[in-house]
């Protein structure tokens, strides 16, 4: 996995952050999220309907502690393990502790920073998520600890919370439509067009045709949109083996989610596992001629649920990147002369349309892509 493309990450406060005051933390027990213990309870502010609270970009875990009547409290810490990648290769992001103070009403706030450094690498803060190979378990988790330390006797107690990151991106354009077919239709790709991002498929022999993918030139596409694509199938030599090529169900396009997870160096011959799923087949809405020997088929692939892909990556250690892939096989009768074709185009799926983002407030359907986690996970993970 490569280290390139880094960002520079904002600032992120060495010092204890101000604490909050009451007016900031919701009051609404009916609609936060509210864990009681023996002689605290912990409220962590709104739910968003899920199973455990939820941040997005720039957000804080932010909440606060109240100490029951018995509780003879000699002290109140707040600690957040704000991200750890537990799996073959394990690493945190950050750690950060508060003491907290009764004339604040034992109120806390870790900020969630946008950037931070993992293994020397500023990364993009990833989202919350699992996932389990052949061979191995990668999970990222944001952790929250109270430790109540009690007077005299007494019995400490400690409550550990799992929270979840669910950031949003945005798409850098508007969608479009289609793809144009180029107006003197020789089947050559539109290379003077910037908005267009064209591939050559490979072919599995020798042969003087060719078949092109061409998709928009965007950055970033929308998850639950339609990424239109033109196919261009270019054989002037042979006009009937673009017709074979393009009989109905032999061409296949489709969208495939791939998340690869970094192995240590001692497992022998292997420092990559990889899980895929197809996420969506393509759509073909028209087949038209142009010169002879040249067709155009052109239609649209979705891109998951609304609001939930999304590519991230931890360098080195795991990401989740998406790609189109297209097989055009020979059929049968003709395998030993005409070759088949195959080829791959690289997008990048983010949680929100062009101009739909709203830092504020988590991308929830990214939940469906983590499971809650288990009482040993939360023992496990928050130290």
């Amino acid at each position: 996995m490569s280290k390139d493309d880094s960002v520079d990450p904002p600032p992120y406060p060495g010092a204890p952050v101000e604490q909050p005051s009451d007016s900031k933390i919701p009051s609404a027990r009916g609609q936060d999220y509210v864990h009681a213990g023996d002689s605290m309870d912990v409220n962590l502010g709104p739910m968003w309907g899920l199973a455990v609270p939820a941040y997005g970009r720039g957000g804080s875990v932010r909440g606060k502690v109240e100490l029951k009547q018995d509780a003879h409290a000699k002290s109140v810490e707040a600690k957040a393990t704000l991200g750890e990648l537990a799996g073959p290769r394990p690493v945190r992001f950050i750690e950060a502790a508060q003491m907290l103070r009764a004339e604040d009403g034992y109120a806390f706030a870790f900020p969630l920073p946008a950037c931070v450094d993992i293994n020397g690498v500023q990364t993009l803060l990833p989202p919350s998520f699992s996932t389990t190979t052949y061979d191995s378990t990668c999970t990222i988790a944001y952790m929250l600890k109270i430790e109540l330390s009690r007077t005299g006797l007494r019995r400490h107690e400690t409550i550990r919370l799992p929270v979840s990151y669910f950031p949003r991106s945005m798409a850098d354009q508007m969608g479009r439509d289609g793809i144009p077919i180029p107006a003197d239709a020789t089947g050559e790709p539109l290379a003077d067009d910037e908005s267009i991002a064209s591939i050559a498929l490979k072919p599995s022999m020798a042969n003087r045709g060719a078949i092109y993918l061409s998709i928009p030139a965007a950055r970033a596409f929308a998850s639950g949109t339609q990424i239109p694509f033109l196919l261009t199938l270019f054989f002037p030599d042979a006009p009937a083996t673009a017709k074979l090529l393009s009989s109905e169900g032999n061409i296949r396009i489709a969208l495939r989610r791939r998340t690869r997870i970094g192995l240590p160096d001692s497992i022998v011959g292997k420092d990559v596992e990889s899980v895929e799923k197809t996420m969506a087949r393509a759509e073909i809405r028209e087949i038209k001629s142009g010169k002879e020997g040249v067709l155009f088929v052109s239609g649209s692939i979705g891109t998951g649920e609304r609001g939930h892909e999304a590519n991230w990556a931890v360098p080195d250690l795991c990401d989740t990147q998406y790609r189109i892939t297209v097989s055009v096989p020979a059929p049968a009768s003709v395998v030993n002369d005409v070759p088949s074709w195959d080829g791959e185009i690289p997008v990048t799926l983010v949680t929100d349309g062009y101009g739909q983002v709203d830092d504020s407030t988590p991308a929830l359907q990214m939940a469906k892509l983590v499971p809650k986690p288990t009482a040993y996970q939360i023992s496990r993970y928050a130290l």
